[in-house]
This record gives C-alpha cells, structure tokens and sequence, in this order.
C-alpha cells in the first residue's frame, strides 16, 4: 500500500478546489435564471399547520436567524416559512416514518 505524499495531498486538494470555483462561476448563470423561479409572496400561501400570529412569529424569527443582504434573499424571502408548515403539516410532523414498535 502506497502513503500519499504531502505534495500529492496538497496537489489533489489544489484541483477540486479550482473545479469548484470553476464550478460554482458556472453556476451563476443559473443562479440568475432561477431568480425568476423564486417563490412567490409568502401571504399568497395557504398554511396548512401554523395560525396567522405564528406565521408572523416564525417569519420574524427566521429572518432573523437569516437575513437577506446583498448576496441574496433572507429566508422570510425565500419562503422557509411556508416549508416549514409544509413538513410539519405533512408525514414529517406526523412522524409516520418513525419506528415505534418495541425491541
């Protein structure tokens, strides 16, 4: 079995790096074509789990936790909110993939 050499390691790391920069400019090209898939206004949304005064509270809170800056939306804007009631909602907040049966 063969050890890596230091130069090896540093070399390797040197080209993902560099694939992901590559990468990631050609990403943003998309990133501005999916700016006109972005969600729409969180009040055209129907709730299926939170009540109006915890859609304001949780909307406060996770714009908080993320805030849009100029580097892009918060996550108020990005519609966490909305997915967040969508999984609790859902079989997730149902938990019906837990396993509950003893042993």
């Amino acid at each position: 079995m063969r050890k890596n050499t230091r130069r090896e390691m540093l070399h390797t790391t040197a080209v993902a790096g560099s694939a992901a920069i590559v990468s990631w400019l050609g990403s943003r090209a998309a990133l501005a074509e999916a700016d006109s898939l972005a969600p729409g206004p969180a009040a055209s949304r129907t709730y299926a789990y939170f009540t109006a005064p915890e859609v304001v509270f949780i909307d406060a809170a996770v714009s908080r936790l993320v805030p849009a800056d100029e580097l892009g939306p918060g996550a108020k804007e990005a519609g966490v909110t909305f997915f967040i009631d969508q999984q609790i909602a859902g079989s997730f907040g149902r938990a019906e993939t837990w396993y509950m049966q003893g042993r």
